[in-house]
């Protein structure tokens, strides 16, 4: 019975620890693309820097809005990262309760 519950144990262990692998690995992609919607946003202010006063009204309220829609992704992929476990306490919340 003893052996039962640990092998029981170290297999819950198993599938906590991928799968805080996982969600790991997901937040480090979030990040990434939150840092590449960051970058492309910057693009486009610096594009209205410079062409904004030749740039058709049309063309610029397409800017606009592209950048609002970067910014609302960004803002909601900031807050989800920040609702999560960040990476550095992956392996101390690995740990595992005994049964």
């Amino acid at each position: 019975m003893l052996a039962a519950q640990e092998t029981l144990r170290k297999a819950l262990e198993e599938k906590k620890k991928e799968t805080l692998k996982l969600m790991n690995n997901l937040k480090i992609r979030k990040r990434d693309i939150m840092k590449e919607h960051i970058e492309h946003q910057k693009k486009l202010i610096r594009k209205l820097e410079t062409e904004g006063s030749t740039m058709p009204q049309d063309e610029k309220d397409q800017l606009f809005e592209l950048m609002a829609t970067l910014q609302n992704t960004i803002e909601k992929m900031k807050s989800d990262l920040d609702g999560t476990t960040p990476p550095e306490s992956i392996e101390t919340a690995v740990a595992v309760r005994p049964l």
